[in-house]
C-alpha cells in the first residue's frame, strides 16, 4: 500500500481540476436564480448546458440558451416540462443524453415554495410540494444516472436542499411556520445521502447543497420589514447574491471535489450555527 502523498510536481493544476470541457451538464429549475447561476458557472467552466422549467418558462430558457453558448461557445439545448410527470421525465433524459451525447452532470434544481405552507396546509398542496421538491429529484437523479452508468463514465449529480432542511425558517410573531419545504427539503439532503451510496460501484457521486437566503427574485414581493427581519436573524448581516452560490455548485461538479460524495454545503451565512 502507497504510504506517501504526491510530490508537488505531482500535484494536478487548478485549471486542470475544475474544467469542464467536453462534458455535459444538465439543470432543471433554470430559468430561476439558482439554476441560471448554475448552468453560468458550469458553462464557463466548459460544460455543455441543457437546461429546464416549466413549459410557461420557455422564453426565459431561450434566452439563457442563447447567451450562453453566445459568451462561452459552448453547445445548449432547452427542454420543458413539469417535473411531476415521471414519464415525461424518463422520455426527456433520454432526448437529452440522444441530442447532447450524454449526461455526466446533473444539478437537479427544481422546487417551489407557496405562501400556503403551514401546519393546515391543504392535502393538495402537501401532495404538490412532495411531489415537484423531493419526488422530481428522485426521478430525475436516477434517470441521469441511468445514462451514466450505461455509458460507462460516471458523473456528478448535485440536489438543491436547504438550510430548512435543518431549520424552520424564524417568522415575526403571530405568522406560520412552514412547515412542508422544511421537511421535504430535509428528505433531499437524505436522499443525496442513500444515493451516494447506492451509486458508488457506478462512479456516481451525489452530493447536496443547502443555501440560506439568496437575492435571486423570489423576494421581490416582500415588504421591507420582512426583509429586515430575517437580515436581523443572519449571522452575516444580509443575504447571499447568487456569485456566493456559484463557487459550491462547480466545485461538487468537477473533480475538485473527486473524494466528496454524499456531503451537503450549507450556503446561509452562518444562520444554522446558532
Amino acid at each position: 500500500m502507497i504510504k506517501t502523498g504526491l510530490k508537488i510536481e505531482e500535484l494536478k493544476s487548478v485549471n486542470d481540476l475544475i474544467s469542464l470541457k467536453g462534458k455535459t451538464a444538465f439543470i432543471t429549475g433554470a430559468s430561476g436564480g439558482i439554476g441560471r447561476a448554475s448552468a453560468c458557472i458550469l458553462a464557463q467552466a466548459g460544460a455543455n448546458i441543457c437546461i429546464t422549467d416549466l413549459p410557461q418558462q420557455q422564453q426565459a430558457l431561450d434566452e439563457i440558451a442563447d447567451y450562453l453558448s453566445s459568451a462561452f461557445g459552448v453547445k445548449t439545448m432547452t427542454t420543458a416540462l413539469d417535473l411531476t410527470d415521471e414519464e415525461g421525465i424518463v422520455d426527456m433524459i433520454g432526448k437529452v443524453a440522444e441530442e447532447m451525447g450524454t449526461i455526466d452532470i446533473v444539478h437537479s434544481n427544481a422546487g417551489i415554495s407557496s405562501p400556503e405552507d403551514n401546519a393546515d396546509m391543504s392535502m393538495e398542496f402537501w401532495h404538490k410540494i412532495v411531489a415537484t421538491n423531493l419526488t422530481s429529484n428522485l426521478l430525475v437523479s436516477r434517470e441521469s444516472a441511468k445514462i451514466m452508468r450505461k455509458d460507462g463514465h460516471g458523473g456528478s449529480i448535485i440536489l438543491t436542499s436547504s438550510m430548512s432542511g435543518y431549520i424552520v425558517n424564524r417568522r415575526p410573531p403571530g405568522q406560520h411556520h412552514i412547515v412542508g419545504y422544511c421537511t421535504v427539503k430535509a428528505g433531499v439532503r437524505q436522499m443525496a445521502k442513500g444515493m451516494a451510496m447506492d451509486f458508488l460501484g457506478d462512479n456516481i457521486r451525489v452530493n447536496s447543497i443547502s443555501p440560506g437566503y439568496v437575492l435571486s427574485g423570489l423576494h421581490a414581493s416582500w415588504s421591507d420589514e420582512l426583509m429586515d427581519y430575517v437580515t436581523s436573524n443572519i449571522p452575516m448581516g444580509r443575504f447571499s447574491d447568487l456569485n456566493e452560490i456559484m463557487g459550491p455548485i462547480l466545485f461538487l461538479a468537477s473533480d475538485m471535489s473527486s473524494y466528496c460524495t454524499g456531503t451537503d454545503i450549507v450556503i446561509d451565512g452562518g444562520f444554522t450555527v446558532w
